[in-house]
């Protein structure tokens, strides 16, 4: 038995809770003088008696229940014991399918081929063998050994994930689903890209029975190009006013990116387009100017068209819109510029006085 989330564990000690409880609510008893209670004193010790064994068995189950409840959240899992299995079928496929696997490589995107891959390494062992099948996800069914066909089913569903694992987190989580063996070899595979900031080998310990096997998949070129950030050239937006926004593009790759598209899509429609043109490792700005329609929140995104690295291409934002903006202006007696100010058609101004100024006037 193991569990994913160990760390959930440190909560066990929230079993004490009740028994805190149980503790504060517990009363000295109190002698109240009484004439000849001797037929009464048989039935007070009978109904105490049954009336502490219910508050033991109350808080029995209270502490229970806590316990079931943080067991639930670390999630236990059963290990496999492949010691019951024949030596030469120990295999553990792990397929990287993070982010920068969504890369166009030689033979196609990285997924995809690393995928490819994984088939072949399933079909070259014998029908009687058993594979887990791990990826970034860490879900519960990976956790388990299956058949030739059902780890090819699981291999043809994986797709591109969020979830990013160094090569440290991987081994330390096959060490934890297979029971460790000596007399028997582990064969394990681990496809990646193996990009620098995951690739930790120096923090990793290889047990003396494992046949690790690296498969890297490489993509055509690093050149990558994403939606570095957005902002507006002015602080506040107004119903009917003009907004202008702007858009900061950059280039990773080592190569000059001419013609790449850039849109603005603002509440679900096209507002606008331009073609940007951005040197080696550099940014490029582009800005958009439109007329604001709508007033409230207003949804928008920036989008490109960059089919090496997708997960970057689109950036989106919201900003609020509003029809005017109330000013409480307190003075004995206002200038003359702060009333030109604030007589533009944005602002709502009203003068109150100091002295007869109220709450409810700083609504």
């Amino acid at each position: 038995m193991t569990f994913l989330n160990p760390g959930f564990l440190w909560f066990l000690f929230l079993g004490l809770i009740p028994v805190i409880i149980h503790l504060l609510n517990l009363r000295p008893s109190k002698t109240i003088l009484f004439s000849n209670v001797r037929f009464l004193r048989k039935i007070d010790i009978q109904s105490r008696t049954s009336r502490k064994l219910k508050e033991y068995i109350i808080l029995l189950l209270r502490i229970l229940a806590i316990v079931a409840l943080v067991i639930a959240f670390a999630r236990p899992v059963k290990k496999i014991d492949v010691s019951l299995l024949p030596c030469h079928d120990n295999v553990v496929i792990y397929v990287d399918n993070s982010f920068s696997m969504g890369t166009r490589g030689v033979a196609g995107v990285n997924i995809d081929l690393a995928k490819k891959k994984a088939f072949e390494i399933v079909q070259a062992y014998g029908p009687n063998t058993r594979f887990v099948v791990l990826t970034n996800d860490f879900e519960p069914s990976q956790f388990k050994s299956y058949t030739s066909q059902k780890a090819i089913d699981i291999i043809a569903h994986i797709e591109v994930s969020e979830q990013v694992r160094s090569l440290s987190q991987v081994v330390s989580k096959i060490k934890n689903i297979i029971t460790e063996a000596p007399q028997c070899k582990h064969f394990v595979y681990m496809i990646s890209d193996f990009q620098k900031t995951t690739s930790d080998l120096d923090r990793v310990s290889f047990p003396a029975n494992w046949k690790i096997y690296f498969l890297p998949v490489q993509p055509v070129s690093l050149t990558n190009i994403s939606v570095d950030s957005v902002f507006f050239s002015q602080p506040y937006h107004s119903f009917g006013g003009k907004d202008s926004l702007i858009v900061v593009i950059r280039n990773y790759g080592q190569q000059k990116i001419e013609n790449l598209r850039l849109e603005l899509w603002l509440n679900d429609s096209l507002r606008g387009f331009q073609n940007v043109e951005i040197m080696p490792n550099s940014t490029q700005s582009a800005s958009f100017t439109f007329l604001n329609g709508k007033s409230g929140w207003n949804k928008a995104y920036v989008k490109i068209d960059d089919n090496l690295l997708r997960f970057d291409n689109q950036m989106f934002f919201t900003f609020f819109v509003k029809n005017e903006y109330n000013v409480l202006i307190i003075s004995h007696q206002p200038s003359a510029y702060l009333k030109d100010l604030y007589s533009y058609k944005l602002f709502k101004s009203r003068v109150v006085d100091p002295v007869n100024i109220s709450p409810e006037d700083f609504k």
